[in-house]
């Protein structure tokens, strides 16, 4: 019994462990985790960066001299808004995101990989989005 309970020891504790990643390995391998779903999704790139654009131009110059009565008065109050519309679809598909990695158990598989805790939060969600959009 001693034999067999040394053997099951001897198999299941490794001397040496794998080197814990560094802040730049963890980095790039997140960032790149968050830029594939992209391909899965694009329409998340899409509405970040084309509505802004769209509704930019279509409110300054379809809308514009009608309301203000130069494009360039309206052009002051409606950048803002369209600037806070963006930063918004923003927000909304990092929550998303990170319900969706909640939801299917990620986040439990984040906690137990030998890196610091808060890395998956600062490069999966934060630095990610501020990078694709």
């Amino acid at each position: 019994m001693d034999k067999q309970r040394n053997l099951i020891d001897q198999a299941i504790v490794r001397k040496d462990r794998p080197k814990s990643p560094n802040f730049v390995q963890a980095t790039f391998t997140f960032a790149s985790r968050a830029l594939l779903r992209i391909k899965h999704i694009p329409e998340q790139m899409f509405d970040v960066t084309a509505f802004p654009v769209i509704f930019l131009l279509m409110f300054t110059y379809l809308f514009g001299g009608a309301i203000a009565g130069s494009t360039s008065e309206y052009l002051q109050f409606l950048l803002p808004g369209i600037l806070v519309m963006t930063v918004a679809q923003i927000t909304m598909y990092t929550g998303l995101d990170l319900n969706n990695d909640i939801r299917k158990g990620i986040f439990d598989r984040f906690r137990t990989l030998p890196i610091w805790l808060p890395q998956h939060w600062w490069e999966d969600y934060l630095l990610t989005s501020f990078v694709t959009y």
